[in-house]
């Protein structure tokens, strides 16, 4: 199984269990540009194809301040897989 795939089970199950995401629910979802706000999008898009119940996700890019941080990056990769 695929690391995506994985944590997907895993972050779907939690989901379930707490009852975490709702009918309708808009999930916002900030993007640093670090492996974990990455990932987490990724890992909610998948649940979202397969999801029993329908929800929206919304990325915001989150500016960390680094200088020479470029929103540019992270916008085109966004329009390319249609969050957009």
């Amino acid at each position: 199984m695929n690391n995506i795939k994985h944590l997907a089970s895993k972050t779907g199950k939690a989901i379930a269990d707490f009852k975490l995401i709702n009918e309708g629910d808009k999930i916002l979802v900030g993007l640093s540009g670090g492996k974990d706000s990455w990932t987490l999008l990724h890992v909610l898009y998948h649940l979202k194809k397969k999801a029993p119940v329908n929800f929206e996700l919304h990325p915001v890019t989150i500016n960390p301040g680094f200088t020479g941080f470029n929103t540019k990056l992270i916008s085109d990769y966004l329009e390319n897989i249609c969050l957009i």
